[in-house]
């Protein structure tokens, strides 16, 4: 009984030791963080002349409008913009912001919305066009909301900065997209009475507003609204554009889809860079947030000292710059995969299981290009058509 004493006393404090002594020895690995990379600096630059540009840039800044664009009816979406531009800039990532002003303007549900997603858009849509009475309705109870579509993308900056809240939406990239329906609807309603080149360069404006949001948004949410937007331009616009004459089709093409999608709109540079500058901030804000319960302050305490911030934010900038593979998280059993995660193994374990990949993003901005292609083919052979009926028979 004695020696089973000794061996359950030895048993348990090896049980006890093992861990502690595994923790402690994980310490000294990790007593000292990574310089900052090359490709780190680059980012974090680029971050600080996006902040400078957007100090610099407060009026005609498509962004700022966008950012108060679903402001209550009756006030200024710049003025709500830059107010709610401001409250993100004096709040850190992780706190909760003070009390907004939550009343938005009615944003609608248009009839397009089901059809326009098919790949027989241009027949499914057409019943749709013949509800007159109904687009009067919707456009005369939601004149503002298309007023300020048209004053939108009127503005030719987008200029972004870095702040953001994770309790605070960006642009209300919903009200966004349903105003840009409006506006199409508006001018679908008119298309029998506006002068083609008109029409035109509606569509044409439309069009490079989602081109400049696509060319220079850091944000990962307005890159793939933006993919839309450019999308459904090119939908209505065929859809409009079908209710002309061939006479008048053949002279109102608009440039915006004559030539190819431009590269800067299609990359994803920039995303890169803001998806990098948010784990940036994603990590420093847990290493400092303050937490009143008990548990999670002693469980931050403990793993808080495994995160190396800088080695980690290097290690995203190296998988996103493509100079380094995104790695699969360990197994277990296997001791030669764990001791590679002996050093920064919180920020490796955030890097192996919690990122995005941007490849399912890229995939769909490809796909625009067929898109403008195939829509620039069927409206030249539907010039070809109406040339050849039009000419008389010897």
């Amino acid at each position: 009984m004695k020696y089973f004493k000794i061996a359950i006393k030895w048993t348990l404090l090896t049980i006890l030791l093992v861990p502690v002594g595994l923790y402690l020895a994980l310490l000294v690995i990790n007593l000292k963080d990574s310089p900052a990379s090359e490709q780190a600096k680059a980012y974090l630059l680029e971050i600080q002349e996006s902040d400078k540009a957007l100090a610099n840039n407060q009026t005609q800044n498509a962004y700022l409008y966008a950012l108060g664009f679903d402001a209550k009816s009756g006030t200024s979406p710049v003025d709500e913009g830059i107010s709610r531009l401001q409250t993100i800039q004096q709040i850190g990532m992780l706190e909760h912001a003070p009390t907004l002003n939550t009343a938005r303007i009615e944003k609608p549900q248009t009839p397009f919305n089901e059809c326009i997603n098919r790949d027989d858009f241009l027949s499914s849509c057409l019943p749709v066009l013949t509800e007159q009475t109904y687009f009067n309705e919707l456009l005369a109870t939601h004149a503002e909301l298309i007023t300020r579509y048209k004053t939108l993308i009127q503005l030719t900056t987008w200029q972004e900065g870095s702040q953001f809240n994770v309790f605070l939406s960006s642009p209300s990239l919903s009200h966004l997209l349903t105003a840009q329906k409006l506006y199409f609807i508006d001018l679908l309603a008119q298309a029998q009475t506006m002068p083609p080149q008109q029409i035109a360069e509606a569509i044409n404006q439309d069009m490079f507003f989602w081109q400049r949001v696509a060319a220079n948004t850091h944000a990962l949410l307005i890159k793939n609204a933006s993919k839309s937007g450019i999308s459904t331009n090119m939908k209505f616009g065929e859809l409009i554009l079908g209710q002309l004459s061939h006479s008048q089709l053949s002279n109102v093409i608009p440039i915006s889809w004559q030539t190819p999608i431009p590269a800067e709109v299609t990359a994803f540079e920039k995303t890169k860079v803001g998806e990098w500058y948010f784990l940036n901030r994603m990590t420093k804000a847990m290493q400092t947030t303050d937490n009143t319960d008990i548990t999670a302050t002693v469980t931050q305490w403990l793993l808080m000292p495994l995160m190396q911030h800088q080695d980690t934010v290097n290690r995203y900038a190296a998988i996103l710059d493509g100079t380094t593979p995104l790695h699969t998280c360990p197994n277990p059993w296997f001791m030669a995969e764990v001791s590679q995660f002996m050093y920064n193994p919180l920020g490796k374990f955030a890097l192996c299981s919690g990122i995005t990949s941007l490849a399912p993003y890229q995939q769909h901005f490809d796909e625009l290009e067929p898109q403008r292609a195939q829509l620039i083919t069927r409206l030249q052979l539907k010039n070809i058509a109406s040339h050849s009926t039009s000419v008389a028979p010897l």
